[in-house]
């Protein structure tokens, strides 16, 4: 197979490798370990907080953040994003995932009045602002709210934020994969929980704005254990993916052709010498 990838035509091996190459940037919290150790400064706020790495909690390794009052609030940025980055998400779109889980801690509960979530990640570029808010109801499950604003002002101290949501009915404080796509031709963001869309069209929330880039964080006295936070951009095209599993299908089917050409000579000197 050596060979054979040196011996393809050179506009072929270019064709393969540019179809997966793009150019971008990621910003990633990952695990347990301590989000400042991974360029992250700490953002803190009204009452007391507890952070820290949790080792194989539901089978995860997590950064931990739980509040002790309804007032609190706890997080991390990433800082302002650059020109440049912000150039990538104007042109190429953006995924912002989180994988985490919520518990209530003496939060108030998620209602449609109420609107308390205990935390999330968020995309801040100064202009507009897309977020991944996370509460819990009053039958212990995760909501998965779009903030279309923000209020601190809730009861106790408590934060408050109205905008499309998604009750995972029966899931309890357990981990989720969560996923905003942003798509830079419609503005808009989708999103999509452990794989599956469920909302669609969030246009983000311009009410609130600070511009420091990647933020996660806890708050109105709830806990949220952060197995990864991630911004990446380009959003993966189908057209390129496309493309890359058509040279990919190419580079076997010339691999086939050269091996059974090889076996046809191989053949051929058996029979020379019997």
């Amino acid at each position: 197979m050596k060979h054979l990838l040196y011996s393809l035509p050179a506009g072929l091996i270019a064709f393969t490798l540019a179809a997966s190459a793009h150019a971008g940037f990621t910003i990633t919290h990952i695990g347990s370990v301590d989000p400042t150790g991974e360029g992250f400064t700490v953002e803190a706020c009204c009452g007391q907080s507890a952070s820290g790495p949790i080792s194989n909690d539901l089978g995860h390794d997590a950064w931990s953040i739980a509040g002790q009052a309804r007032s609190y609030q706890f997080g991390y940025y990433s800082g302002t994003l650059s020109p440049g980055q912000k150039a990538d998400i104007g042109n190429q779109g953006f995924v912002l995932t989180l994988e985490a889980r919520a518990s209530q801690g003496v939060a108030l509960v998620y209602d449609s009045s109420s609107h308390i979530t205990v935390g999330g990640a968020a995309v801040d570029m100064g202009t507009s602002r897309f977020e991944i808010g996370l509460g819990v109801d009053g039958n212990g499950d995760t909501v998965v709210v779009l903030p279309t604003s923000i209020d601190p002002f809730g009861p106790d101290g408590s934060i408050r934020t109205p905008g499309p949501s998604y009750t995972l009915v029966g899931s309890g404080s357990s981990y989720h994969i969560y996923q905003l796509v942003f798509n830079s031709e419609t503005r808009s963001a989708d999103l999509f929980v452990d794989g599956t869309e469920r909302i669609r069209g969030y246009t983000g929330d311009p009410s609130f704005l600070d511009n420091k880039g990647l933020k996660f964080g806890a708050f109105s006295g709830g806990q949220i254990n952060f197995a990864q936070v991630q911004l990446t951009s380009p959003v993966p095209e189908p057209s390129v993916r496309a493309m890359m599993a058509s040279g990919v299908l190419l580079l076997i089917g010339l691999w086939s052709m050269r091996l059974k050409k090889s076996r046809g000579k191989f053949g051929e000197f058996l029979g020379a010498h019997h």
